[in-house]
C-alpha cells in the first residue's frame, strides 16, 4: 500500500488490490480484485470498482453533481453510486460522476469527463479528452475518439465510430425556448460519424450510415445512407461491402 493511503468505512477490499500514494476512499466502496489504483485517486461514497480494472493517476470515481442556482437543469436529490465494471481502464484525471453505470471491458481515455446517470456497454472506448453530459446512453463495441463533446440525452447504439472533436447539442435554442423538450442525438446501430461534425438537437441517424467530416447535420439520416455538408444532404446508399465490414 502506497504513501498517505486514506480508507473510510464499511469499506470492501478485494484481494490482490494495490494503492498508489496519497489515495482517499469514502465510506462503503467496494473494490474487487486485483484492481490497481493509482496516485492522487479519490473514490466517493459507495462506488463499486470490478476486478482487474485499473484506475490511473489524479482521477475522481464518483463525484456528487451539483448545481448553483445559474443552472436551470434541476438535479435529484439522490443518484445511484457509479459502478466500474471488470478489465476497464480509467485514464489519468478522469472525472466520472455518480448515477454512471461502466459496463466491462470499458477503456476511458486520460481527462475524460463523464456526467450522471450515463451508461457505458461493454467493450466501448471512450477517448482522451472527451465530454459525456448527463443521461448518455452509449451501447457495446462503441468507439468515441478523442474530444468529442456531447450534451445530455442522447443515445448512441451497438457499433457506432465516432471521429475526433464532434459535438452534439440537446437544445438547438440555446436555452432561450423555456418549453423546449431537451433531446440530444439518437445514433442507431453500425453508423459512422466523420471527423468534426455537429449534430443538431433531436435529429435521428440510421443505422450504418455515414457522415461526412464537417458536417451539419439538422435533420433525419435514414439508415444504409450515406451524407455530407453544411447542412448535411444525402448523397447515395452505403456500399453492401462496408456494411458487412462494419457489421464484422
Amino acid at each position: 500500500m502506497g504513501k498517505y493511503v486514506i480508507i473510510g468505512k464499511n469499506i470492501h477490499i478485494g484481494k490482490n488490490v494495490t494503492f498508489g500514494n496519497n489515495v482517499v476512499i469514502y465510506d462503503n466502496v467496494r473494490i474487487m480484485d486485483n484492481v490497481k489504483i493509482n496516485n492522487n485517486v479519490v473514490i466517493y461514497h459507495d462506488t463499486v470498482v470490478g476486478e482487474n480494472t485499473i484506475i490511473w493517476d489524479n482521477s475522481v470515481l464518483g463525484r456528487i453533481p451539483l448545481a448553483t442556482s445559474g443552472i436551470k437543469r434541476e438535479l435529484k436529490e439522490n443518484y445511484s453510486p457509479l459502478t466500474i465494471g471488470s478489465g476497464c481502464i480509467i485514464g489519468v484525471g478522469c472525472i466520472i460522476y455518480r448515477g454512471t453505470t461502466i459496463n466491462d471491458n470499458v477503456f476511458v481515455g486520460d481527462l475524460a469527463c463523464l456526467r450522471e446517470e450515463c451508461e457505458i456497454g461493454c467493450g466501448s472506448v471512450i477517448g482522451r479528452g472527451c465530454m459525456l453530459n448527463y443521461n448518455i446512453i452509449i451501447g457495446n463495441n462503441v468507439r468515441i475518439m478523442d474530444c468529442a463533446h456531447f450534451g445530455g440525452d442522447m443515445v448512441i447504439e451497438d457499433n457506432v465510430f465516432i471521429s475526433p472533436h464532434v459535438c452534439s447539442a440537446n437544445d438547438n435554442y440555446m436555452g432561450i425556448k423555456k418549453e423546449v423538450i431537451r433531446k440530444g442525438a439518437t445514433i442507431r446501430k453500425g453508423a459512422l460519424i466523420g471527423t468534426n461534425v455537429t449534430l443538431l438537437a433531436n435529429i435521428e441517424i440510421g443505422e450504418h450510415s455515414i457522415i461526412g467530416a464537417g458536417s451539419l447535420v439538422n435533420k433525419n439520416i435514414p439508415p444504409f445512407k450515406i451524407a455530407f455538408g453544411v447542412p448535411v444532404r444525402i448523397i447515395k446508399d452505403v456500399p453492401e461491402d462496408i456494411i458487412k465490414r462494419s457489421e464484422n
